[in-house]
């Protein structure tokens, strides 16, 4: 696995990754909180959050080196992704728009193999979305899964809907051993039962820790203190 996510750092019980980072001092608030990964999100049309290319590029170089920035793109187009990922300069990619396994596979040949390639699968409650490019996207050499609660429509946006009971303890089987996150839905009363069922090696956020003006460090604070306290492993 590159860069060490198959195994959470030593000081924290749970990879965490916040969605929606817009502004330095916003970078500024999830290193002094400890979390590991800040999203740029580019493409993602309507959202407060949503970059151009040439923000994210000039946000992704204020990263510290504890705080992995991930791009974060609903495009399917191999070409444009390798696009922003040579302009932004990213840790790595989220690719959130049900690109198939060929696709994500042809975005891996063509990058630095150090780069965390990260594809989101879009789950509906208790099923998974697009099943039949779940396969596909296994096959590509991912460094890991972001299972993500989607609307009932599929919206690949923010929800504040969860993951579905019965899925959640079958998403370790699912990703079958790779490290998976868990995303939508999650809070401070909620993010330790969805680890707790799925064991999931991290979570990715965004509404949660998200005010009228954005990220906020009173936020993201009570969330680490709630995840700290938590066990890795699947009880």
């Amino acid at each position: 696995m590159r860069l060490g996510l198959a195994t959470p750092p030593g000081d924290r019980s749970v990879w965490v990754k916040v969605c929606g980072v817009s502004q330095p001092e916003e970078i500024a608030v999830l290193a002094a909180q400890g979390v590991h990964f800040g999203g740029l999100c580019v493409g993602l049309s309507g959202r407060a959050y949503d970059l151009s290319v040439d923000r994210a590029a000039e946000l992704a170089a204020l990263f510290p080196p504890s705080v992995r920035s991930i791009l974060v793109t609903t495009d399917r187009d191999p070409d444009k992704v390798l696009e922003m990922i040579a302009r932004i300069r990213p840790a790595g990619v989220q690719l959130a728009g049900w690109m198939s396994g060929p696709r994500i596979r042809e975005v891996r040949d063509s990058v630095d193999p150090r780069l965390i390639l990260l594809p989101v699968v879009h789950v509906s409650r208790d099923a998974l979305m697009a099943p039949t490019l779940f396969p596909q996207i296994l096959e590509a050499d991912i460094d890991g899964i972001s299972f993500d609660a989607s609307s009932a429509r599929g919206a690949t946006d923010s929800t504040d809907t969860g993951l579905g009971e019965r899925i959640l303890p079958t998403l370790a089987d699912l990703a079958q051993g790779l490290p998976f996150f868990v995303a939508g839905g999650i809070g401070v009363d909620t993010v330790a039962h969805t680890l707790a069922r799925s064991g999931a090696a991290g979570i990715d956020v965004c509404s949660a820790v998200r005010g009228a003006r954005g990220i906020e460090a009173s936020r993201v604070q009570g969330l680490m203190d709630v995840v700290k306290g938590i066990s890795w492993r699947r009880v």
